[in-house]
């Protein structure tokens, strides 16, 4: 999902988990969105660039500047 739906998920309270993560086999983190009434194949879980790949973030202080800057207060972080 875009940032922007994200964004606008988490303002409507429908946001109902969002996990912090290290992809398989790859270095950085991954955001990834679980939303209430979530239809698989609606909306890519994770948090993608404007070209609709997974958008990677090099550091954990990154991803948790882009969350804080769409309104998200809680969120879980696995490092494995």
């Amino acid at each position: 999902m875009k940032q922007k739906e994200l964004e606008l998920l988490v303002s409507l309270g429908k946001a109902a988990s969002i996990d912090v993560r290290r992809p398989q086999g790859a270095a950085g983190w991954l955001v990834i969105c679980q939303c209430e009434g979530y239809v698989p194949g609606a909306l890519a879980p994770e948090l993608e660039t404007s070209r609709g790949e997974a958008r990677i973030f090099s550091s954990l202080d990154a991803a948790c500047r882009t969350l804080e800057a769409i309104g998200v207060t809680t969120f879980q972080v696995f490092t494995k």
